[in-house]
């Protein structure tokens, strides 16, 4: 009897344990609702203008953007190395799935999956939070090189609504649903995306595990 009670003791802590693993929101299903966000992305009182898709910014971008540009309040009106810095928070329950550092920057993108088929994406943090930083680690440990100095990490990080991600004095704000098809007047050609034969162009990361795991991941 004794033996038996503390079988029965033992897997219900077991069974605790595994209900208290952290959710993996990118693996989720997404269901048809729109409403999948809940917070802002920043406080909104210390951003002085946002632009919107599609804007023209050469020679970075010579065709439409993907993300819109949030531009913090600057000391010097349009010197964006004047601008506060300002938190970058999660907009709601969401998985890091991968992180990237540019260190000609240095930067951070941070990529994020509310549920398995939307992505969203951070460019531009500079700092990242100290709970996110210590979550990360050593981005050069598990993490590939990409040209251009461009280190990439596949993590799995989950997020509460609101939490303190990263600090940026001018964010890039992305995402991707790819529950809905492309507009008519998009050539899918110009998006489509094959993994395998795009790795394949860099011999040092055709046959890295790593970099087929997180290519995905920051290439929709």
């Amino acid at each position: 009897m004794c033996i038996a009670r503390a079988a029965l003791v033992f897997f219900l802590l077991l069974g605790t344990t595994a209900r208290a693993a952290p959710p993996s929101y990118g693996s989720l299903p997404c269901g048809r609702s729109d409403a999948l966000f809940d917070h802002v992305p920043t406080d909104l009182a210390s951003v002085s203008g946002i632009v919107p898709l599609g804007n023209l910014n050469p020679p970075g971008h010579t065709i439409p953007t993907r993300h819109i540009y949030f531009y913090p309040t600057m000391t010097t009106p349009g010197d964006v190395s004047t601008a506060i810095a300002v938190k970058v928070l999660s907009p709601g329950k969401a998985e890091i799935v991968a992180v990237e550092f540019h260190a000609g920057g240095p930067k951070w993108s941070l990529h994020l999956k509310p549920c398995k088929d939307v992505s969203l994406y951070f460019f531009e943090v500079d700092k990242l939070a100290p709970a996110i930083a210590a979550a990360v680690g050593d981005v050069s440990l598990g993490g590939v090189v990409f040209p251009g100095a461009i280190t990439a990490k596949p993590v799995s990080i989950p997020l509460a609504p609101g939490q303190h991600v990263g600090y940026a004095q001018a964010l890039d704000v992305g995402l991707h649903d790819f529950r809905k098809p492309p507009h008519p007047f998009v050539n899918p050609l110009r998006y489509q995306v094959d993994i395998p034969v795009l790795l394949a162009g860099f011999p040092a990361l055709a046959g890295d595990p790593i970099a087929a795991v997180v290519a995905p991941r920051i290439i929709p």
